[in-house]
């Protein structure tokens, strides 16, 4: 959690470095043609970018995920909130883990499970806390949620209804 946040803020410092570090040359009379300052604008430009590109999509940032009046209420630290509807809501898939050598195999079965579903719309991927909590509660608003518990174990995944 606390990289999530520390990312940015050595991110913003390191670029101002470097950004400086290319503009000082410039001060002593070198020209914009050089060779050197056109390298050193190119990576400062390239890593701003990348900087900028990882804080939005990689995430290390935590999240929060409640139940409003209207739906689903996620909130991302630089992305902002988001609603999903109840009425929205068609199925519910909850992942556990049973083992802790069977690490490698979330990854894979959950993009599995997520190829087969574009036919029931849109699909959110969340990680709460406690999954089965936020579930429960959930059911209590929409009764007629469907609701399948997937276990990852070794050997492949049980789904069982929840």
């Amino acid at each position: 959690m606390f990289f999530g946040y520390a990312a940015p803020l050595l991110n913003v410092t390191l670029f101002g470095l470097k950004a400086y570090d290319a503009f000082v040359p410039l001060s002593s009379g070198t020209p914009l043609s050089s060779p050197d300052f056109i390298n050193d604008l190119i990576l400062c430009c390239l890593g701003f970018s990348l900087r900028v590109v990882l804080s939005w999509r990689v995430p290390v940032y935590e999240s929060h995920y409640g139940l409003a009046r209207e739906g689903m209420a996620i909130q991302r630290f630089l992305r902002g909130s988001k609603t999903i509807l109840h009425r929205s809501i068609l199925r519910s898939e909850i992942y556990v883990k049973e083992q802790p050598s069977s690490r490698s195999l979330g990854g894979p079965k959950i993009r599995q499970g997520l190829r087969r579903g574009p036919e029931a719309g849109r699909i959110y991927t969340i990680s709460p806390e406690d999954p089965k909590v936020l579930v429960n509660r959930l059911r209590g608003r929409l009764p007629r949620l469907t609701v399948n518990l997937v276990e990852l174990t070794s050997r492949g995944k049980r789904v069982r209804e929840f």
